[in-house]
């Protein structure tokens, strides 16, 4: 079956959860959440339809959900993949979470125009692959894979072109309305994706700490 592209998988063994996410998906017109209660259900689903995101459940225990990681690891950058758990982890919304604030992170990855930004993109010496959230350093050949938060940033920074893109809009872009999120969070990542743009021992800077935000000098 081929489901529309704003079909949302949920994937968690807490029936009330999973049914209140469900009932919140379901008031947003052409969104359809589909519930699986296992890792096992949700591989099949993922091998026989199409989604535009995919909630899963960090706290699933089951024989296959090794094999579930290793799928929504490999698939993303083609869907988007939101982890809710109740262990703090760069990739994770923390429960417990408002669901107001999991819905518009749902929303803002299905509609937000950034998933256009799939083939490999310059960022200096740098080649940025969108799907893979690799960062190839060219000279060398070497390559480093970004972070999920932090190939968040780097994709509104690119998106945004030489324009500065303010904390504030990053924040809400890549976190969501989740207002446990501080600017001291924004900025740990902010330096370690710098690192990760660094040319060796070189002191040039390709993201930029500019009046107003944050900028890209590629």
């Amino acid at each position: 079956m081929n489901l529309a592209g704003r079909a949302v998988l949920v994937v968690t063994a807490d029936t009330p959860l999973g049914e209140a996410i469900a009932e919140q998906l379901d008031v947003n017109p052409g969104t359809t959440p589909i519930i699986c209660s296992g890792s096992r259900e949700a591989l099949d689903r993922l091998g026989t339809d199409r989604f535009g995101a995919v909630i899963a459940d960090d706290d699933l225990t089951d024989d296959c959900v090794d094999a579930l990681r290793q799928t929504l690891s490999r698939m993303e950058g083609t869907i988007s993949v939101i982890r809710i758990g109740s262990g703090l982890s760069d990739d994770a919304i923390t429960k417990p979470f408002r669901l107001g604030t999991l819905m518009a992170r749902v929303k803002e990855l299905i509609d937000r125009p950034a998933h256009a930004l799939m083939a490999p993109v310059a960022v200096g010496p740098f080649t940025f692959h969108p799907e893979s959230r690799a960062l190839e350093h060219r000279p060398s050949g070497t390559s480093n894979r970004l972070t999920e938060k932090e190939s968040l940033i780097l994709v509104e920074l690119l998106l945004a072109g030489e324009a500065p893109v303010d904390r504030d809009t990053l924040l809400e872009r890549v976190w969501g309305h989740d207002t446990r999120i501080r600017t001291h969070t924004l900025e740990t990542h902010i330096w370690r994706l710098r690192r990760k743009l660094r040319e060796g021992r070189s002191e040039a800077r390709i993201l930029l700490k500019v009046p107003g935000g944050y900028s890209l000098n590629t």
